[in-house]
């Protein structure tokens, strides 16, 4: 059997990979050319960036000056408007207490007549027992009355009967 020949393959020429080597660098060259040119712009808009917020920082700075000024000339106006207010709301929290102190009195002297009221309640409660053991005794004589009516009317009748009686034999005597 028959062995297949290998196939040689000439080397590139050491001048031919030195060129590839050089255009590989020229473009990591151009690539890093394109990054400083990138860093030089970054540096030159963050340096931007600063002087731009030192400005905003002053203008900040500026701007809270005023309202501070601003607002210190307020905060005196409102320290007199709330002493007036405050002075007008005592005035009232006067007066409502001395409507509290009449309510008050007022209140204890209902109380007071409600104490009456319950004593007089109580008292004619009292005269209502009192009353009430009276109309039980009145009943009470009532009844022996209306007893002694009825046996009064019983003896009545019995005496009209022998009166009665008698009269019919008076009359059977005569005849």
């Amino acid at each position: 059997m028959a062995i297949p020949a290998l196939k040689l393959s000439a080397e590139n020429p050491v001048d031919e990979r030195f060129t590839r080597i050089d255009d590989t660098l020229a473009g990591l060259d151009q690539r890093v050319a394109r990054l400083e040119l990138t860093e030089e712009h970054i540096f030159a808009a963050f340096s931007e960036m600063k002087v731009e917020m030192r400005r905003m920082n002053d203008k900040i700075d500026s701007m809270d000056q005023k309202f501070t000024a601003k607002f210190d000339e307020h905060s005196v106006r409102f320290d007199e408007m709330d002493r007036k207010f405050t002075a007008r709301l005592d005035g009232h929290s006067a007066r409502f207490d001395e409507h509290t102190a009449r309510f008050d009195d007022l209140d204890t002297r209902f109380d007071d007549l409600d104490t009456r009221f319950d004593d007089l309640d109580a008292r004619f409660d009292a005269h209502d027992a009192r009353f009430d053991a009276h109309d039980a005794r009145f009943d009470a004589h009532d009844a022996r009355f209306d007893r002694l009516e009825q046996q009064i009317s019983a003896l009545a009748l019995v005496v009209e009967q022998g009166f009665a009686r008698m009269d019919s034999a008076r009359h059977q005597d005569r005849v």
